[in-house]
């Protein structure tokens, strides 16, 4: 089955409810990120009771986090880097209800994540992204669940 067979049912859903629909303009997603606070700028694109999406640029490696609740589902737009996955963390808090950040990933293995990938991170799974020094990586991230 071929992409474009899909394409005309997402239209429909579009031109159904136009008050619902949202853009947001590559010049606009860029220019949203550009004013880095330890090594990350974060803005929030779109937000709902069932998803939030986020618009992000990191200069610098992440921590470990671990949502119990959310899902990520990531699309890189720009650079690589290298994601840990999986396994059990050691260390770290949970600095909010169900969210946990910091310590190190045990156990985990390593993904390549490149401009136009996608990576789903179901919830509960440790993960940390992995910068080259001196590089830089933007995405998006949808945050989605309960």
């Amino acid at each position: 089955m071929q992409v474009h067979q899909f394409l005309p049912f997402m239209l429909l859903i579009a031109a159904a409810s136009p008050d619902n629909t949202q853009h947001a303009a590559t010049d606009t997603l860029a220019a949203s990120v550009t004013t880095i606070r330890d090594g990350v700028a974060v803005h929030t694109v779109f937000a709902d009771p069932a998803a939030n999406t986020v618009f992000v640029r990191r200069d610098a490696s992440g921590v470990v986090e671990r949502h119990a609740r959310l899902n990520d589902v990531m699309i890189a737009r720009k650079g690589t880097v290298t994601m840990i996955l999986g396994g059990t963390i050691e260390g770290g808090a949970e600095t909010s209800p169900g969210e946990w950040r910091g310590g190190r990933i045990v156990g985990g293995r390593s993904q390549r994540f490149d401009a136009g990938d996608m990576l789903w991170i179901p919830a509960g799974v440790p993960h940390q992204m992995i910068l080259r020094p001196g590089s830089s990586f933007t995405y998006a991230v949808v945050k989605t669940g309960q």
